[in-house]
């Protein structure tokens, strides 16, 4: 605030020093000489200013000051000049007379080309367009009428089918095609079913349908391991784009020195299939569970239930553990 007031009261000797330190008097070719300041009294007031503040605060207060003075007094704007009533009828006139008379010589200009395309001589084909139809309106119908051109056949319509009515041959055959096939699917999976109740008949040590295996915190009865043993039957060989089951080798694993196998009862490996909480188990997609149901062969062609087996999934990545399989026990 200081600084404002100390600048307001000086600005007419800053006027006055700067016309008379800056101003230019002689100039030739060797130097440019300025006018000396023999005003004491602008000096002195000048050396009290630059006492307290810099010439370089100076100048931008000064840069400042002039540009709100400027921004304050804008240049005047410039009146638009007023339009009679009359000129705006005239102008109004002029533009309709000009839009007529174009309207006139297009219409002119049309009439003179007609006129030309009319009194022209016109041209036979060229030998290299062939059969190549000429761009002439009404030439099919014309050469109807002149017997070159058979008459032009009205289409068939397609009879509405109606409730209870037989469909012609094609739909027919394209039906009996398609029964065909669900026919053929549904045998084959009859076929696949029966076998998988065949080999679910020979599968021996099958745990009772109302224990429970947990692990992981999910819990599963009996009957969902017999629903995966018998889902490993009927999928074995990937029939279809169904799951398949897949080895399980029960091979050793813990630290060095005491390393033990999943199912210390099994020797040889035998296959393994995901045990879900659900209708008909796992038949692939969504989630395959952490536990799985394992069978092996048995010599007499039938399979051998030998047990459940999971992961620890608190385990991390990077235990060393983190694929070891440990065994489900049931419980009641």
């Amino acid at each position: 605030m200081r600084f404002s007031f100390a600048l307001a009261a000086a600005l007419p000797l800053l006027a006055r020093f700067t016309s008379t330190f800056a101003a230019p008097v002689a100039l030739d070719s060797d130097e440019l000489s300025y006018r000396s300041v023999d005003d004491l009294e602008v000096r002195e007031s000048m050396a009290d200013l630059a006492a307290d503040f810099s010439l370089r605060d100076v100048r931008d207060y000064l840069d400042a000051v002039l540009e709100a003075r400027a921004k304050g007094a804008p240049y005047k704007a410039k009146e638009k000049k007023k339009v009679s009533a009359a000129d705006q009828k005239a102008r109004k006139n002029a533009v309709r007379t000009k839009q007529a008379t174009n309207q006139a010589n297009n219409a002119a200009k049309k009439k003179a080309l007609q006129a030309k395309q009319a009194t022209e001589p016109r041209y036979a084909k060229p030998r290299s367009a062939g059969k190549q139809k000429p761009n002439v309106p009404g030439y099919r119908a014309k050469g109807r009428a002149e017997g070159r051109r058979l008459p032009k056949q009205p289409k068939t319509p397609k009879p509405q089918a109606k409730k209870g009515d037989r469909p012609n041959a094609k739909a027919q055959a394209k039906q009996a095609a398609a029964n065909a096939r669900r026919k053929s699917r549904a045998t084959a999976n009859g076929a696949q079913f029966a076998d998988a109740k065949a080999q679910m008949s020979k599968t021996t040590n099958l745990p009772g349908r109302k224990q429970k295996f947990t692990a992981n915190g999910h819990t599963v009865t009996g009957k969902d391991v017999r629903t995966a043993v018998f889902n490993s039957h009927h999928f074995n060989g990937n029939k279809g784009s169904k799951p398949s089951p897949k080895q399980f080798n029960n091979r050793e694993q813990g630290p060095a020195g005491a390393k033990t196998k999943p199912l210390p009862h099994m020797t040889g490996s035998g296959n393994e299939f995901p045990v879900v909480k659900k209708a008909g188990g796992y038949q692939g997609g969504g989630d395959v569970g952490t536990m799985r149901a394992i069978t092996q062969p048995n010599g007499s062609g039938g399979h051998s239930f030998k047990g459940v087996v999971a992961h620890d999934a608190s385990r991390a990545p990077s235990h060393p553990g983190y694929n070891d399989h440990l065994q489900v026990h049931p419980h009641a």
